[in-house]
């Protein structure tokens, strides 16, 4: 049995690869335990430290990927297309939360339970307090900027890696990750010191 340290780490066999692909239930369960660990990790941070959306997106994500399996194409490494999957979901996700949201504006409908929730909540420890400043001031990127520090900061995606999962140029993710870091710097300059 491989242990989980070698799990993260190692690449699927190709063999396994070519069942899962044919629909082979117990290679494909093979594949779901080397990554995912991985990208629940992944969807943690993305899902801002939501540990049920996260565990949402997840299971979304594999189940997308038991669908498309046979389409993956091997051009790719198979960690960088389950990413780009949970990447997709994440966004089309966010993208229907947003337009819920703006529908419930345009119609005058608040969510008061979360305000409300919201100030009963105080005295936070120093900790939480800057997690949540960190949430606020990422919330205030724009949406590229964003997920580029996510990806490079939270999931220490390389530029490279960061350009072949969202299709950015590479120089267009190293200016938005540029321009994040210096509008984060500016938005938590009192925690900075």
């Amino acid at each position: 049995m491989i242990a989980r340290t070698d799990l993260v780490c190692s690449k699927i066999n190709e063999d396994v690869l070519e069942k899962a692909k044919g629909g082979d239930s117990e290679a494909y369960e093979e594949i779901f335990l080397i990554y995912r660990d991985r990208i629940f990790s992944a969807a943690y941070r993305l899902c801002n430290f939501d540990r049920e959306a996260a565990l949402d997106l997840t299971q979304d994500v594999f189940l997308k990927v038991w669908e498309k399996l046979p389409q993956f194409d091997n051009r790719s490494d198979l960690y960088t297309w389950i990413y780009r999957i949970m990447l997709n979901l994440y966004l089309k996700e966010r993208r229907r939360r947003w337009l819920h949201e703006k529908f419930l504006e345009l119609f005058g409908r608040s969510n008061e339970r979360e305000n409300q929730a919201d100030q009963s909540q105080l005295g936070y420890l120093e900790r939480q307090e800057l997690k949540s400043a960190l949430v606020n001031a990422m919330k205030r990127l724009s949406s590229k900027q964003e997920l580029v520090f996510k990806l490079r900061m939270l999931d220490g995606m390389s530029f490279a890696q960061i350009s072949e999962v969202t299709g950015m140029a590479e120089g267009t993710v190293k200016t938005h990750f540029l321009r994040a870091i210096k509008a984060l710097r500016k938005d938590l300059k009192e925690w900075l010191g």
